[in-house]
């Protein structure tokens, strides 16, 4: 998989981010991108693709809460959750959000899980085993990629 191989090759964070925000929406279509970092019992979103997040998500969420949270809590995939659990969704209603289904996967390295990959959609049910399965397939190569370029993760 061309995308597996560039982001082992990346260097540096901004240069894995640039190459999610190119080349990820080819591979799984989303209208917001975010990859949450594990900080000990805290997750705190580092890389973000799309405006939308700023309209309808925390920035931080505590472990276990919301689909994220729970994701890196249990290490456990979700697949066109509910938008509207994260953190920060309904408590100001001009971050009202249009964002209808979720996919989170968690990033696992040898270290544990390090924090969770969730893409956003407009569309209810907009994302399919076969997107998961596409995520799975980059998962490791993401997560070692982001380990690498993200010292401050702890408390894994």
């Amino acid at each position: 998989m061309e995308l597996k191989t560039s982001i082992a090759r990346c260097s540096g964070r901004e240069e894995l981010a640039d190459t999610l925000k190119t080349s990820l929406s080819r591979l799984v279509p989303y209208r917001v991108m975010v990859i949450y970092f594990k900080h000990g019992d805290v997750l705190i979103a580092e890389i973000v693709d799309g405006e939308e997040f700023r309209r309808f998500a925390s920035a931080e969420m505590a472990l276990g809460e919301g689909l994220s949270g729970w994701v890196a809590e249990t290490g456990k995939a979700i697949v066109n959750g509910n938008p509207s659990v994260e953190p920060g969704y309904a408590i100001d209603p001009e971050r009202f959000s249009v964002l209808r289904s979720g996919l989170a996967l968690p990033l696992l390295t040898s270290r544990g899980i390090i924090g969770a990959l969730s893409l956003y959609r407009e569309e209810s049910d907009g994302f399919t085993t076969g997107h998961l399965q596409s995520l799975t397939e980059l998962s490791e190569a993401l997560a070692l990629a982001l380990e690498s370029t993200s010292p401050q993760i702890s408390n894994v």
